[in-house]
């Protein structure tokens, strides 16, 4: 996986990072169990401070999606972190509202309702493919 920074981006650059590896997990982009570049080789590889790559890692990290070892590095971990009922309830909250705003946003327009479509058909096939 290759990641795109943003420079002229309002997201923080760290934050960038820890949203990509994030979508390259949801895609299968990134597999559980596989290694990632350690703070200092992404940060020489993107050209920014390493800080920045260790705040992504450490924020990756509490999230329960990475772990460090000093013998094999940094990795995502090997099987998905579970989830409680609340946060499931929150997620699914947090993914209601958001929609709703879009639709609110756009007027519901064509093109939105479209996108939202043309995403979950994505993940369904995605998911169909995986069984």
């Amino acid at each position: 996986m290759i990641l795109e920074i943003d420079f002229k981006s309002s997201v923080p650059i760290y934050q960038q990072i820890r949203d990509q590896i994030v979508i390259g997990l949801a895609t299968e982009e990134l597999s559980y169990g596989e290694a990632l570049p350690s703070v200092r080789q992404l940060a020489e590889d993107l050209a920014i401070n390493h800080m920045t790559v260790n705040k992504a890692y450490q924020q990756l990290k509490q999230e329960g999606l990475i772990e460090t070892d000093r013998q094999s590095g940094t990795k995502i971990v090997a099987t998905p972190p579970s989830i409680n009922a609340g946060e499931l309830e929150s997620y699914q909250e947090q993914i209601r509202l958001m929609v709703y705003e879009g639709l609110a946003k756009t007027g519901r327009s064509p093109e939105f309702v479209t996108w939202i479509q043309e995403t979950l058909n994505t993940l369904i096939r995605k998911d169909s493919e995986a069984r």
